[in-house]
């Protein structure tokens, strides 16, 4: 087992213990791929059960940073490691940030594939493109997927582009055409949206068969 204490954000970069513990460099792969880098106040590894604990961690891939308390690992390899974050958690992409108190993050192929964020709430932040203004959302449980860029809120799911808002059991970003979907899972009437004025760009999705959704009669 080793230990390693560090001052405020010297840390540890496993960019390099990584390369020395799978005998080749980190970064190597079919396809570029751009390095993971972590700092940590504090880092605890232990070789022989594939764990790794950390606190006031900095992990950063491109333009990709994620901050927390506190992480917990289980896998060391940067080709399929799952790293669960503690305290404070925040996703910081172009555009746009993740909150929560609780994040499970999935890397596979020295890549961050899902990232499944929970929270009292889990709160979403967003920049659209061309001036479009910002979205603003919170849900019990926002997955990030990376692989097909979308974001799924769920759980008392919230929405809002300063136009109009909806709410939904669930409700579907996608960050590459920048178009929400909501659906409910019972058919019921839960999707409800509610507009201040503009025009807001939202597809409802719900079972076939289903009545469509009734926006609220304006009060």
């Amino acid at each position: 087992m080793t230990e390693a204490r560090r001052g405020g954000w010297a840390g540890v970069c496993l960019l390099c213990w990584l390369a020395v513990l799978l005998g080749r460099p980190a970064t190597a792969s079919p396809a570029p791929r751009q390095p993971i880098i972590v700092n940590a106040a504090f880092s605890r590894v232990d070789y022989q059960t594939g764990t790794a604990s950390f606190q006031n961690i900095l992990l950063v891939q491109g333009d990709t940073r994620l901050t927390a308390k506190q992480a917990q690992v289980t896998g060391l390899s940067f080709e399929s490691s799952r790293w669960t974050f503690a305290g404070n958690v925040s996703i910081v992409q172009p555009g746009g940030t993740l909150r929560s108190d609780r994040a499970v993050v999935e890397i596979q192929d020295n890549r961050i594939t899902v990232a499944t964020m929970t929270g009292h709430p889990a709160l979403f932040e967003q920049q659209r493109t061309h001036s479009r203004g910002e979205l603003h959302g919170h849900a019990d449980t926002i997955v990030r997927n990376t692989k097909d860029d979308t974001a799924r809120l769920s759980g008392d799911a919230w929405l809002s582009d300063g136009n109009g808002e909806i709410s939904a059991p669930v409700i579907i970003y996608n960050f590459r055409n920048e178009t929400m979907q909501a659906a409910s899972h019972d058919g019921s009437r839960s999707v409800h949206i509610t507009l201040s004025g503009g025009v807001s760009k939202a597809q409802i999705s719900r079972p076939p068969g289903s009545a469509p959704a009734t926006p609220p009669s304006p009060q």
